[in-house]
Protein backbone atom coordinates (compact mmCIF):
# COMPACT_ATOMS: atom_id res chain seq x y z
CA UNK A 1 0.00 0.00 0.00
CA UNK A 2 1.01 3.47 -0.80
CA UNK A 3 1.20 5.95 1.99
CA UNK A 4 1.35 9.48 1.20
CA UNK A 5 0.87 12.48 4.01
CA UNK A 6 0.61 16.13 2.76
CA UNK A 7 2.58 18.10 5.39
CA UNK A 8 0.22 21.92 5.71
CA UNK A 9 2.15 24.85 8.12
CA UNK A 10 1.37 24.85 11.59
CA UNK A 11 2.84 26.61 14.20
CA UNK A 12 6.29 26.40 15.52
CA UNK A 13 7.47 25.05 18.62
CA UNK A 14 10.83 24.09 20.17
CA UNK A 15 12.81 20.45 20.02
CA UNK A 16 16.31 20.75 22.05
CA UNK A 17 16.38 24.11 21.10
CA UNK A 18 15.79 23.81 17.20
CA UNK A 19 12.33 25.12 15.81
CA UNK A 20 9.83 22.39 14.46
CA UNK A 21 6.33 22.34 13.17
CA UNK A 22 3.25 20.85 15.06
CA UNK A 23 0.91 18.95 12.54
CA UNK A 24 -2.77 20.84 13.69
CA UNK A 25 -5.30 17.80 15.01
CA UNK A 26 -7.99 18.79 11.96
CA UNK A 27 -5.20 19.12 9.00
CA UNK A 28 -6.56 17.24 6.11
CA UNK A 29 -5.60 13.17 5.45
CA UNK A 30 -3.35 13.31 8.77
CA UNK A 31 -5.58 14.31 12.02
CA UNK A 32 -8.74 13.44 10.10
CA UNK A 33 -7.34 9.51 9.01
CA UNK A 34 -11.07 8.49 7.94
CA UNK A 35 -9.59 10.45 4.55
CA UNK A 36 -8.14 8.05 2.33
CA UNK A 37 -3.91 7.65 2.59
CA UNK A 38 -3.39 7.32 -1.01
CA UNK A 39 -3.70 11.12 -1.48
CA UNK A 40 -2.69 10.66 -5.22
CA UNK A 41 0.84 12.96 -6.59
CA UNK A 42 1.99 15.85 -4.40
CA UNK A 43 0.90 18.80 -6.06
CA UNK A 44 2.41 22.20 -4.87
CA UNK A 45 5.19 20.71 -2.38
CA UNK A 46 7.79 18.14 -2.44
CA UNK A 47 7.55 14.43 -2.02
CA UNK A 48 10.53 12.44 -0.04
CA UNK A 49 10.53 8.92 0.13
CA UNK A 50 9.78 5.42 -1.90
CA UNK A 51 13.43 6.00 -3.38
CA UNK A 52 13.48 1.93 -4.64
CA UNK A 53 14.01 1.72 -8.16
CA UNK A 54 10.47 1.34 -9.11
CA UNK A 55 9.58 3.68 -6.80
CA UNK A 56 9.00 1.23 -3.81
CA UNK A 57 9.07 2.60 0.07
CA UNK A 58 6.55 2.80 2.53
CA UNK A 59 6.06 6.02 3.13
CA UNK A 60 6.00 8.76 1.71
CA UNK A 61 5.61 12.67 2.62
CA UNK A 62 4.95 15.61 0.77
CA UNK A 63 6.25 18.81 2.32
CA UNK A 64 4.59 22.09 1.13
CA UNK A 65 6.96 25.43 0.54
CA UNK A 66 5.15 26.87 3.59
CA UNK A 67 6.41 23.80 5.93
CA UNK A 68 9.39 25.26 8.08
CA UNK A 69 12.13 22.91 8.17
CA UNK A 70 15.01 23.85 10.75
CA UNK A 71 18.46 23.55 9.31
CA UNK A 72 19.74 20.43 11.81
CA UNK A 73 18.45 17.86 14.56
CA UNK A 74 21.31 16.77 16.45
CA UNK A 75 19.59 13.60 17.58
CA UNK A 76 19.95 13.02 21.72
CA UNK A 77 18.67 10.65 24.36
CA UNK A 78 16.08 9.55 25.01
CA UNK A 79 13.60 9.60 22.03
CA UNK A 80 9.92 9.69 23.41
CA UNK A 81 7.65 9.18 20.27
CA UNK A 82 4.66 9.12 23.51
CA UNK A 83 6.19 12.90 24.07
CA UNK A 84 5.93 16.32 22.29
CA UNK A 85 9.06 15.99 20.91
CA UNK A 86 7.74 14.82 17.39
CA UNK A 87 7.73 17.26 14.80
CA UNK A 88 4.32 15.92 12.77
CA UNK A 89 2.50 13.18 13.07
CA UNK A 90 1.88 11.12 9.75
CA UNK A 91 -0.72 7.80 9.47
CA UNK A 92 1.26 4.84 8.53
CA UNK A 93 -1.83 2.31 7.94
CA UNK A 94 -5.47 2.61 7.22
CA UNK A 95 -6.11 1.47 11.05
CA UNK A 96 -4.98 5.06 12.14
CA UNK A 97 -1.97 4.29 13.67
CA UNK A 98 0.61 7.74 13.81
CA UNK A 99 4.25 7.90 13.43
CA UNK A 100 6.23 10.64 14.81
CA UNK A 101 8.10 12.47 12.45
CA UNK A 102 11.40 14.22 13.51
CA UNK A 103 12.45 16.58 10.84
CA UNK A 104 15.09 18.54 9.57
CA UNK A 105 17.02 19.53 6.93
CA UNK A 106 20.03 17.64 8.46
CA UNK A 107 20.08 15.13 10.67
CA UNK A 108 22.79 13.81 12.67
CA UNK A 109 23.66 11.36 15.28
CA UNK A 110 27.31 11.33 16.53
CA UNK A 111 29.64 11.76 19.79
CA UNK A 112 26.27 10.40 22.04
CA UNK A 113 24.37 7.49 21.99
CA UNK A 114 20.60 7.84 21.45
CA UNK A 115 17.60 5.25 23.03
CA UNK A 116 14.35 5.93 22.07
CA UNK A 117 11.09 5.03 23.28
CA UNK A 118 6.49 5.47 23.20
CA UNK A 119 4.29 4.13 21.40
CA UNK A 120 4.72 5.27 18.37
CA UNK A 121 7.16 4.62 15.47
CA UNK A 122 9.84 6.99 14.56
CA UNK A 123 10.18 8.47 11.23
CA UNK A 124 13.15 10.32 10.88
CA UNK A 125 12.71 12.81 7.74
CA UNK A 126 15.37 14.83 6.86
CA UNK A 127 15.23 16.99 3.07
CA UNK A 128 18.83 16.68 2.96
CA UNK A 129 20.66 14.00 4.75
CA UNK A 130 21.16 12.02 7.48
CA UNK A 131 24.65 10.56 9.33
CA UNK A 132 24.49 7.98 11.86
CA UNK A 133 27.71 7.46 13.50
CA UNK A 134 26.99 6.60 16.94
CA UNK A 135 24.17 3.78 18.57
CA UNK A 136 20.58 4.14 17.54
CA UNK A 137 18.48 2.29 20.17
CA UNK A 138 14.60 0.77 19.29
CA UNK A 139 15.35 -2.41 21.12
CA UNK A 140 13.18 -4.52 23.90
CA UNK A 141 15.76 -5.05 26.86
CA UNK A 142 15.07 -7.48 29.86
CA UNK A 143 15.02 -4.86 32.15
CA UNK A 144 11.67 -4.10 30.82
CA UNK A 145 12.67 -0.50 28.53
CA UNK A 146 11.20 -0.68 24.98
CA UNK A 147 11.97 0.76 22.04
CA UNK A 148 9.59 3.06 19.87
CA UNK A 149 6.89 1.59 18.82
CA UNK A 150 7.59 -1.59 20.27
CA UNK A 151 4.70 -4.34 20.29
CA UNK A 152 2.18 -3.12 17.27
CA UNK A 153 -0.18 -1.54 19.64
CA UNK A 154 -3.42 -1.39 18.43
CA UNK A 155 -4.24 3.06 18.54
CA UNK A 156 -7.96 2.36 19.65
CA UNK A 157 -7.89 -0.93 22.09
CA UNK A 158 -4.08 0.05 23.10
CA UNK A 159 -3.05 -3.58 23.36
CA UNK A 160 -0.87 -5.83 20.62
CA UNK A 161 -2.49 -6.42 17.20
CA UNK A 162 -0.32 -9.47 17.41
CA UNK A 163 -2.57 -12.61 18.48
CA UNK A 164 -0.57 -14.01 20.63
CA UNK A 165 -0.96 -17.78 21.63
CA UNK A 166 0.06 -18.48 25.19
CA UNK A 167 1.35 -21.64 26.60
CA UNK A 168 -1.03 -24.35 28.00
CA UNK A 169 -1.62 -24.38 31.23
CA UNK A 170 -1.44 -27.69 33.49
CA UNK A 171 -1.52 -28.02 37.47
CA UNK A 172 1.53 -30.49 36.59
CA UNK A 173 3.53 -28.31 34.43
CA UNK A 174 2.94 -25.54 31.78
CA UNK A 175 4.43 -25.22 28.21
CA UNK A 176 6.11 -22.54 26.82
CA UNK A 177 4.82 -19.37 25.17
CA UNK A 178 5.48 -19.39 21.77
CA UNK A 179 8.16 -16.79 20.26
CA UNK A 180 7.36 -12.99 18.89
CA UNK A 181 6.64 -13.10 14.86
CA UNK A 182 7.38 -10.21 12.51
CA UNK A 183 9.52 -11.03 9.16
CA UNK A 184 9.81 -14.08 10.11
CA UNK A 185 7.79 -16.08 12.66
CA UNK A 186 8.52 -16.76 16.08
CA UNK A 187 9.44 -20.84 17.37
CA UNK A 188 6.78 -22.40 19.12
CA UNK A 189 6.75 -23.09 23.13
CA UNK A 190 7.81 -26.57 24.38
CA UNK A 191 5.45 -29.11 25.72
CA UNK A 192 5.15 -29.51 29.39
CA UNK A 193 2.25 -31.90 29.72
CA UNK A 194 0.46 -29.77 26.93
CA UNK A 195 0.65 -28.41 23.92
CA UNK A 196 3.40 -25.39 23.70
CA UNK A 197 1.98 -21.62 22.46
CA UNK A 198 2.17 -21.30 18.92
CA UNK A 199 3.26 -18.64 17.16
CA UNK A 200 1.39 -16.26 14.65
CA UNK A 201 2.87 -16.58 11.10
CA UNK A 202 4.69 -13.91 9.33
CA UNK A 203 3.95 -10.29 8.55
CA UNK A 204 3.76 -9.09 5.06
CA UNK A 205 5.56 -5.41 4.61
CA UNK A 206 3.08 -2.91 4.02
CA UNK A 207 3.03 -0.73 7.14
CA UNK A 208 5.66 0.75 9.47
CA UNK A 209 5.40 -1.33 12.98
CA UNK A 210 7.71 -2.72 15.56
CA UNK A 211 7.86 -6.71 16.11
CA UNK A 212 5.34 -8.62 18.38
CA UNK A 213 6.04 -9.75 21.55
CA UNK A 214 6.77 -13.22 22.50
CA UNK A 215 3.70 -15.21 24.20
CA UNK A 216 3.36 -15.74 27.82
CA UNK A 217 4.03 -19.28 29.24
CA UNK A 218 1.21 -20.96 30.43
CA UNK A 219 0.66 -21.59 34.41
CA UNK A 220 1.35 -24.85 36.93
CA UNK A 221 -0.06 -24.48 40.16
CA UNK A 222 2.70 -21.39 39.91
CA UNK A 223 2.86 -18.51 37.10
CA UNK A 224 4.29 -19.08 33.84
CA UNK A 225 6.87 -16.88 32.16
CA UNK A 226 6.25 -13.45 30.83
CA UNK A 227 6.44 -13.21 26.99
CA UNK A 228 9.15 -10.61 26.10
CA UNK A 229 8.59 -7.24 24.20
CA UNK A 230 9.32 -7.25 20.55
CA UNK A 231 12.20 -4.78 18.93
CA UNK A 232 10.72 -0.85 18.21
CA UNK A 233 10.39 0.59 14.59
CA UNK A 234 12.00 3.24 13.03
CA UNK A 235 12.24 4.76 8.99
CA UNK A 236 14.58 6.91 7.70
CA UNK A 237 13.68 9.39 4.60
CA UNK A 238 16.32 11.29 3.03
CA UNK A 239 16.26 13.86 0.11
CA UNK A 240 19.96 13.18 -0.76
CA UNK A 241 21.35 10.64 1.24
CA UNK A 242 21.58 8.24 4.37
CA UNK A 243 25.48 7.42 5.61
CA UNK A 244 26.04 4.67 8.06
CA UNK A 245 29.09 5.29 9.02
CA UNK A 246 31.99 3.00 11.14
CA UNK A 247 30.17 3.78 14.91
CA UNK A 248 26.67 3.14 13.46
CA UNK A 249 24.68 0.54 15.18
CA UNK A 250 21.32 0.70 14.59
CA UNK A 251 19.52 -2.10 17.09
CA UNK A 252 15.93 -3.20 17.13
CA UNK A 253 15.86 -6.34 18.63
CA UNK A 254 13.14 -8.15 20.95
CA UNK A 255 14.23 -8.95 24.33
CA UNK A 256 14.21 -12.61 26.29
CA UNK A 257 11.40 -14.43 28.12
CA UNK A 258 11.08 -14.84 31.38
CA UNK A 259 11.26 -18.14 33.31
CA UNK A 260 8.85 -20.16 34.71
CA UNK A 261 8.26 -20.27 38.72
CA UNK A 262 9.84 -23.19 40.24
CA UNK A 263 6.66 -25.72 41.62
CA UNK A 264 7.76 -25.75 44.84
CA UNK A 265 7.22 -22.45 45.91
CA UNK A 266 3.38 -23.74 46.09
CA UNK A 267 4.73 -26.86 48.25
CA UNK A 268 5.66 -29.19 44.87
CA UNK A 269 2.66 -30.95 45.69
CA UNK A 270 1.59 -31.07 42.36
CA UNK A 271 3.61 -32.41 40.18
CA UNK A 272 6.88 -32.69 38.53
CA UNK A 273 6.95 -29.31 36.55
CA UNK A 274 6.42 -25.90 37.26
CA UNK A 275 5.14 -22.65 34.43
CA UNK A 276 6.13 -22.66 31.22
CA UNK A 277 8.72 -19.69 30.26
CA UNK A 278 7.97 -17.02 27.99
CA UNK A 279 8.98 -16.73 24.52
CA UNK A 280 11.36 -14.37 23.13
CA UNK A 281 10.20 -11.17 21.62
CA UNK A 282 10.82 -10.93 17.71
CA UNK A 283 13.04 -7.73 16.01
CA UNK A 284 11.36 -4.65 14.75
CA UNK A 285 11.69 -2.24 11.77
CA UNK A 286 14.58 -0.92 10.36
CA UNK A 287 13.96 1.01 7.22
CA UNK A 288 15.91 3.01 5.00
CA UNK A 289 14.86 5.60 2.25
CA UNK A 290 16.97 7.91 -0.25
CA UNK A 291 18.38 8.45 -3.33
CA UNK A 292 21.33 7.49 -2.18
CA UNK A 293 22.63 5.21 0.86
CA UNK A 294 26.03 4.04 2.37
CA UNK A 295 26.33 1.66 4.99
CA UNK A 296 30.44 1.06 5.11
CA UNK A 297 31.72 -2.38 6.65
CA UNK A 298 32.20 -1.67 10.36
CA UNK A 299 28.39 -0.60 10.76
CA UNK A 300 25.78 -2.69 12.31
CA UNK A 301 22.14 -3.37 11.83
CA UNK A 302 20.47 -5.95 13.64
CA UNK A 303 16.78 -6.54 14.25
CA UNK A 304 16.90 -10.62 15.60
CA UNK A 305 14.55 -12.12 18.17
CA UNK A 306 15.24 -12.49 21.91
CA UNK A 307 15.72 -15.90 23.43
CA UNK A 308 12.85 -17.85 25.16
CA UNK A 309 13.00 -18.26 28.91
CA UNK A 310 12.92 -21.84 30.43
CA UNK A 311 10.58 -23.49 32.26
CA UNK A 312 10.25 -24.15 35.87
CA UNK A 313 11.25 -27.08 37.29
CA UNK A 314 10.19 -28.90 40.79
CA UNK A 315 12.97 -26.86 42.91
CA UNK A 316 14.28 -24.65 40.54
CA UNK A 317 13.16 -21.33 38.87
CA UNK A 318 13.67 -20.91 34.70
CA UNK A 319 15.57 -18.34 33.80
CA UNK A 320 15.41 -15.36 31.61
CA UNK A 321 16.42 -15.99 27.86
CA UNK A 322 18.83 -13.55 26.39
CA UNK A 323 18.60 -10.14 24.76
CA UNK A 324 20.36 -9.62 21.29
CA UNK A 325 23.63 -8.32 21.02
CA UNK A 326 23.66 -5.29 18.72
CA UNK A 327 27.57 -5.38 18.26
CA UNK A 328 27.27 -9.20 17.24
CA UNK A 329 24.51 -9.13 14.57
CA UNK A 330 25.43 -12.61 13.44
CA UNK A 331 25.31 -14.01 17.30
CA UNK A 332 21.52 -15.54 18.38
CA UNK A 333 20.20 -14.97 21.69
CA UNK A 334 20.62 -17.98 23.51
CA UNK A 335 17.14 -19.00 25.39
CA UNK A 336 17.45 -19.62 29.23
CA UNK A 337 19.07 -22.66 30.07
CA UNK A 338 17.29 -25.92 31.79
CA UNK A 339 16.59 -26.18 35.08
CA UNK A 340 16.53 -28.66 37.61
CA UNK A 341 17.74 -32.48 37.64
CA UNK A 342 16.97 -35.19 34.66
CA UNK A 343 13.72 -36.04 35.85
CA UNK A 344 12.26 -32.77 36.71
CA UNK A 345 13.51 -30.26 34.96
CA UNK A 346 12.33 -27.56 33.26
CA UNK A 347 12.54 -26.88 29.25
CA UNK A 348 15.11 -25.04 28.36
CA UNK A 349 14.26 -21.98 26.17
CA UNK A 350 14.48 -21.62 22.48
CA UNK A 351 17.28 -19.15 20.98
CA UNK A 352 16.40 -16.37 19.02
CA UNK A 353 16.65 -15.58 14.94
CA UNK A 354 20.27 -14.01 14.01
CA UNK A 355 20.92 -15.25 10.62
CA UNK A 356 19.42 -18.59 10.85
CA UNK A 357 16.01 -19.57 12.22
CA UNK A 358 15.02 -19.40 16.20
CA UNK A 359 14.62 -22.56 17.56
CA UNK A 360 11.61 -24.24 19.95
CA UNK A 361 11.18 -24.53 23.43
CA UNK A 362 12.31 -27.39 25.07
CA UNK A 363 9.89 -30.24 26.56
CA UNK A 364 9.77 -32.29 29.87
CA UNK A 365 8.20 -31.11 32.88
CA UNK A 366 7.27 -27.44 31.98
CA UNK A 367 8.15 -26.53 28.53
CA UNK A 368 10.74 -23.61 27.09
CA UNK A 369 9.64 -20.31 25.71
CA UNK A 370 10.12 -20.22 21.76
CA UNK A 371 12.51 -18.00 20.42
CA UNK A 372 11.80 -15.00 18.78
CA UNK A 373 11.55 -14.25 15.07
CA UNK A 374 13.19 -12.00 13.13
CA UNK A 375 12.37 -8.26 12.50
CA UNK A 376 12.58 -6.81 8.72
CA UNK A 377 15.47 -4.24 7.88
CA UNK A 378 14.22 -2.36 4.33
CA UNK A 379 16.49 -0.25 1.99
CA UNK A 380 15.27 1.63 -0.87
CA UNK A 381 17.39 3.21 -2.96
CA UNK A 382 18.28 3.72 -6.74
CA UNK A 383 22.02 4.07 -5.99
CA UNK A 384 23.56 1.97 -3.03
CA UNK A 385 26.87 0.75 -1.51
CA UNK A 386 25.81 -1.42 1.13
CA UNK A 387 28.29 -4.46 2.86
CA UNK A 388 26.17 -7.13 4.57
CA UNK A 389 28.64 -8.77 6.76
CA UNK A 390 27.04 -6.79 9.85
CA UNK A 391 23.55 -6.84 9.15
CA UNK A 392 20.54 -9.31 10.68
CA UNK A 393 18.54 -10.12 9.18
CA UNK A 394 19.32 -9.83 5.78
CA UNK A 395 17.76 -5.99 4.00
CA UNK A 396 15.20 -6.42 1.66
CA UNK A 397 16.67 -4.32 -1.40
CA UNK A 398 14.32 -4.05 -3.91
Amino acid sequence: MRVLALLLVAGCDKLWDLDVVHLPADAPGLGDTSLPLDAGPCIGGTAYGRNGPGGEGLLSVCLTSATPVPDTLLLQTPINTGESLCSLHVPVDTDGTMACVMLAKKIVLEGAAAGTGGRLPLVLLATETIYINDKLDLSAHNNGTVGAGSDWIDPVTMVSRCGLSPGASNIVGGSGGAGGSNGQAGAAGGSGKSAGGQPTLPFPLPTIHGGCPGSNGGDADVSGGIGASGGGAVYMIAGIDIVLSTLAVINASGAGGTGGQAASISGGTNGIGGGGGGGGGAGGLIGLDAPMITIVAAARLCANGGGGGSGGALTEAGLQGAEPVAGRPGDPAPGGAQTGDASYYGGKGGNGYALQNPTVGGSRGSGGGGGGGAGVIAIYAKNKTVTLGNISPLPLMP
